[in-house]
């Protein structure tokens, strides 16, 4: 089975971290990360995650939703 791809979405490196770790020991996982929404865009725009850990209170009133729906449709 292949390796499924996460995407950690959030201003703060420490939960990003602790989310890292915590994912690493669960298994096989190939994990990214991003601090800002602008970077998850990109992110997004470039790769195709299987799962995403998305921050809800972003920084500059930013809805974290809203990137969700922009880049799937929803």
């Amino acid at each position: 089975m292949s390796e499924a791809r996460v995407l950690i979405v959030d201003d703060k490196i420490d939960m990003v971290r602790v989310l890292t770790w915590q994912i690493e020991v669960l298994g096989d996982f190939e994990i990214d990360s991003a601090f800002s929404l602008q970077e998850t865009l990109t992110k997004l725009s470039l790769n195709k995650f299987d799962i995403i850990f998305l921050d809800l209170k972003m920084p500059n009133g930013h809805d974290p939703l809203e990137v969700v729906r922009e880049v799937y449709g929803v």
